[in-house]
Parts: C-alpha cells; structure tokens; sequence
C-alpha cells in the first residue's frame, strides 16, 4: 500500500524529525507544490530549524493557492513577528481579522500587535471583545491586565488579573501581577497574601528571595512588624548575602531598641556593599548606644564617601544631634546650619539649631539666614514659634505665627499656636477666632486644646465650650 507522502511529512514534523521531513519534502516537492498543507507543514519544520526567512517563503507559497485562509495570515504574521518585522507582521494580522473577525485566536493575536506596537487602546479593546466570550483564558486576563497597568489604569489591572485566577486558580503570571498592582495601591495586606502563595510555592532561590522581601516589606506596611521580620530572616537564610534584606532587618532592630541585631546586619549588609546610606544607619546605631566617638567616626566616613546633596544634609544632621548630645554648643549649631543650606527640613533640627544660637547670642543673625532659605516651609515657622513659646515669650511667638500665617493661611498647626498665644496674652476674641479655624481645619486640635493650659482663659467661654465639644460642628 503506498504511503501518502504528505502524511508521511507530517508524522516526521510531529515525532520531531525536522530535518528528516524537510529532506522528504524536498524529495516530493514536485509533486506536491499544488498543495497548501505540504507548504504549512514546510514552513513549520524550517521555523523549528530556525530557518524562519525560508518559512516565510514557504507560508507565502501556501498563501497563494488559499488566499482566503485567514489561519494562513496568522501564521505568516507570527514568522514576521519572529524576524521584528512587526509591520509587516501587524498587516497580515489585519487581513486575518478581516477575513474572520469572530475568531478568538485572530482576535487575541491581533491584540498582542497591537500591543507591540504601542496601540493600547486598540490591543484594550480587542482583548476586552475577547474576554466577553466563552473562549477567553487566564492568559486572555492576564494580557487584557498587563495593558491597563501599562496605561496606569492600576484598578482595572487588579480587577483582570483576579479574573484570570477565577479562570485558573494559581496561575503564577496572574498572581505576579496581582501582588504587584496591590503593592502599587497601598493593598499591601492582601498583596502580602498573595506573595505568601507565590514564596511557598516558588523552589528557585533568587526568585523566592524576591518575593520574600516583597512579603516582608508588605507585611511591615501592613503594621505586622513580627511576620515582616520572620520574611526578611527566612530571606536571609536562603541568600545572606542580601544587602537590602539586611538593611531592612537593621532599621526593624533599630527601632525596636534592639541595637545589637541591628548593628548586626548593618554591618552584614556593609560586607558585601559599603556605602554611605549604610555607614549612617550604623552611626545612628551607635548613638542611640550612646557610642558618640564611634558614631562621629562613621559619620565622617561616610560624609568623606558621599557627593549626594541629601546625603550631605542627613550626615549634617545627625553630626548636629550628637553634638547637641555631647553638649558641644557650636559645633552643634554649625551642622544644623550646613544641614538646612543642603536642604535639611527637620524641626527637632531646628530646635536644637535655635536653643544652641540662643546660648551663643546668634538668634537673630541666624533667624535671618533661616528665612531666606525655609520660609516656605511651614515647619521652620511652628518650630520657631516652639522655641519662642518654650522660653515664654508669647508676644515673640505671636508674632512669628501670625507672619507665618500670611503665608501659610491654610496651615491648622499655625492657627492653633497663634490661639495659644491670644489666650495667654488675654486676648480672648482673637485666641477663639484662631482656635475655631484650627479646629475647622484639622478636628484632632480639638482633644489638645481641652488639655493645653495655655487656653484656661477659654475655659469659661461658652464658645470655647462648643469648639471642643465633639458633637458640635464648627461653623
């Protein structure tokens, strides 16, 4: 019986046998060039060979007996595709659509050129088509997702890429993304979920180290600092030589008074990366261990290693604060001064900075330097008016909160310390005109101004009464 010589090509293609199928296609070649499935069947072999520019000569030759054949077009769009000729690749999908626009492979296909090509709306609304019928898969899900998030459209993403594990339940590409755009809105408890899932899951380590960072630093945001730290140390134990999981354990140590651990893993991060941010931490390490020789050592290493402005300005103020704490006045006060002229914004700064002028008899000169560089920062004018209220001078105080006000009219804090000032001075009028726009501004003054002594010439207003009182509105 003799042997069909298409069929033949064929289960050499399907056993895998490319090259013994192209040779046997080249033996009937004369006899069979009439019919499109031996030139489908060649191209795919020469594709599988990587012989994609001959593939494509052969896909055109099967297109020119069936030039109807929209699966035709997808193929030869897909070994267009294969050479970066999207173009022409874009084209013959455009043809296959209009010869069968209901297909959901053409569809789908058509989607991801247009993807490719940076038209989002056209890939959005052809995936969406796509994901209204019965053939969508998570993959469907997935793309349709990947194009909203690539457009910002961070709300939508989730909302496919949900869809897409309803399809299949643990699909990894959609659970990627998931975890991904829930970071992105602030979703980090159910994110940390899903990261959870992904790290059981995942037996690559670097792959498992990545996702176990995600999941700690989620779970901190989350405010469960003891599941943060058990991610970030299994992290740890599968790569320790993790410099950001180590940063990240040291500053959790840090916090919780635990400056041994965090000195621990500062100085395991520095092993294998040794920069400034990693010499401050340890130097904050050190003087919260009340080691000020060793912090002022580190601080100066690091100011030596480092050109970054902000850096600069951190190293200011921490030399500022360990200065202050070894009661050497000066030095203290030129830090804090360096600090703020880098760009240095803090207020427990600038306290330290006003007290330590003060005693040297430099307020003034340097109020005035001050307001050329932080006037817009409604912090340096609370803080001042702190400094000048500590030392009971509130008519001072007054002042410099009601000149801030004209340029933070806005500011609730400002309101609220210039009413503390008008109550004390007597001034009961204007200390409940102030007090009512703090309250109106921001409702938390509400509970300090029933506690703060410096409004107990409120107290007996009936007005006084009514703006503390939590169920009246303010109006």
């Amino acid at each position: 019986m003799a042997v069909d010589p298409i069929q033949m090509i064929q289960a050499l293609y399907e056993e895998g046998q490319y090259e013994k199928a192209l040779e046997q296609a080249r033996r009937f070649e004369p006899h069979l060039k009439s019919h499109v499935l031996f030139h489908v069947i060649r191209a795919r072999c020469q594709a599988q060979l990587g012989l994609t520019e001959e593939a494509v000569t052969s896909m055109q030759a099967a297109l020119s007996l069936e030039p109807s054949n929209a699966s035709l077009y997808c193929d030869l769009s897909q070994l267009l595709y294969n050479l970066d000729d999207t173009q022409a690749a874009a084209k013959m999908m455009e043809r296959a659509r209009r010869l069968d626009p209901e297909d959901p492979d053409i569809l789908e296909r058509w989607s991801l050129i247009q993807l490719t090509l940076g038209e989002f709306q056209k890939a959005q609304e052809g995936l969406g088509a796509l994901v209204q019928t019965r053939r969508a898969r998570a993959s469907t899900y997935c793309w349709l997702a990947e194009v909203h998030a690539l457009q910002g459209e961070i709300l939508l993403a989730v909302e496919y890429f949900r869809r897409a594990l309803q399809k299949e339940k643990y699909n990894f590409r959609a659970m990627t993304g998931l975890a991904r755009g829930l970071e992105e809105l602030g979703e980090y408890s159910e994110a940390a979920t899903v990261l959870e899932i992904l790290a059981h899951r995942e037996e690559e380590p670097k792959k498992l180290c990545q996702y176990l960072f995600r999941l700690g630093l989620a779970r901190l945001r989350s405010g469960n600092r003891i599941a943060a730290k058990k991610a970030l140390l299994h992290c740890i134990g599968v790569d320790s030589e993790q410099v950001e999981v180590h940063r990240w354990l040291g500053r959790l140590y840090l916090d919780e008074g635990e400056f041994q651990k965090a000195r621990e893993h500062f100085e395991a991060a520095r092993a294998q990366e040794d920069d400034a941010s990693l010499l401050m931490d340890l130097a904050e390490t050190s003087l919260r261990m009340g080691e000020y020789s060793r912090a002022e050592q580190l601080l100066m290493q690091a100011r030596a290693m480092t050109d970054d402005s902000s850096d600069q300005a951190l190293i200011s103020e921490k030399l500022c604060l360990l200065h202050h704490a070894t009661q050497r006045t000066r030095l203290a006060r030129a830090f804090a001064l360096e600090g703020f002229s880098l760009g240095l914004r803090d207020k427990d700064t600038l306290l330290i900075l006003l007290e330590s002028s003060s005693l040297m008899e430099e307020l003034e000169k340097d109020l005035e330097f001050l307001r050329k560089l932080c006037s817009g920062w409604s912090g340096f004018w609370e803080g001042i008016y702190l400094h000048f209220a500590a030392h009971q001078d509130h008519e001072r105080a007054l002042h410099e909160a009601l000149s801030a006000l004209i340029l933070h009219p806005q500011n609730a804090t400002l309101h609220y310390f210039a009413a503390s000032s008008f109550a004390v001075l007597g001034q009961i009028h204007e200390s409940l005109a102030h007090l009512r726009e703090a309250v109106g501004r921001d409702s938390r003054w509400r509970a300090h101004a029933r506690r703060n002594p410096c409004l107990r010439n409120l107290r007996a207003e009936p007005a006084f009464l009514d703006l503390i009182d939590e169920g009246v509105p303010i109006t």
